[in-house]
């Protein structure tokens, strides 16, 4: 913006979802974590090392949900007993609601990643790495833990005592990224710009 119009943008407004209700209407019959992708490369490119890397030390079930499973770099990989390729799932409101945690090992991309705010919605804890949380501040260790690196993804995701809704999440959410916070934003936005037009006209009428 500032190369293309020589100014800075008015506001930054957060990557946003609603809120979701009877969070804790849950079963608890699968204990898994859970990794959210489309066919993207950074999607590919993350779940891929972690299978190879990671998954085979994890005490629980891993499934990987989305269009990601089709990719033959994932499809061609040799798969730990506790690996699930689900693929495509029409609504992921239940892999959501009865995951233990989500899984965030992504490397590449830009920007906040709405697999991350989708999380949070959920009031899951996160185990990600420094990318997945870009544009984020909060303490990641009450989140899940932030992991660069194979042995700090399995030394937090094994060690953690889990409750499939974290408080600390949900707070987070409400703060900063539910729909809510977004249209006041958006609504102080528009009254900055309805006062500077005020401020201009009364300027031109005297």
């Amino acid at each position: 913006m500032r190369k293309a119009y020589n100014r800075d943008a008015d506001m930054i407004i957060p990557i946003s979802t609603s809120i979701k209700k009877n969070l804790f209407a849950t079963s608890d019959k699968d204990d898994y974590f859970l990794f959210v992708g489309s066919d993207f490369f950074p999607n590919v490119e993350g779940i891929a090392w972690f299978i190879k890397n990671v998954a085979p030390y994890i005490n629980h079930e891993i499934w990987v949900v989305g269009s990601c499973c089709y990719n033959n770099a994932i499809k061609k990989l040799p798969l730990t007993s506790n690996v699930r390729l689900k693929g495509y799932i029409p609504d992921l409101d239940m892999c959501y609601r009865n995951a233990l945690a989500v899984i965030a090992p992504i490397f590449s991309g830009s920007g906040m990643k709405t697999k991350t705010i989708e999380a949070l919605s959920y009031g899951k804890s996160i185990f990600g790495t420094t990318e997945a949380f870009v544009g984020i501040e909060a303490d990641f260790a009450r989140i899940g833990g932030e992991c660069n690196n194979a042995a700090e993804f399995i030394e937090k995701m094994n060690s953690l005592a889990y409750e499939r809704i974290n408080s600390y999440s949900i707070q987070l959410f409400l703060k900063c990224f539910s729909d809510i916070i977004a249209k006041k934003h958006f609504d102080n936005l528009i009254a900055s710009f309805n006062n500077s037009i005020m401020i201009n006209t009364s300027f031109v009428k005297k």
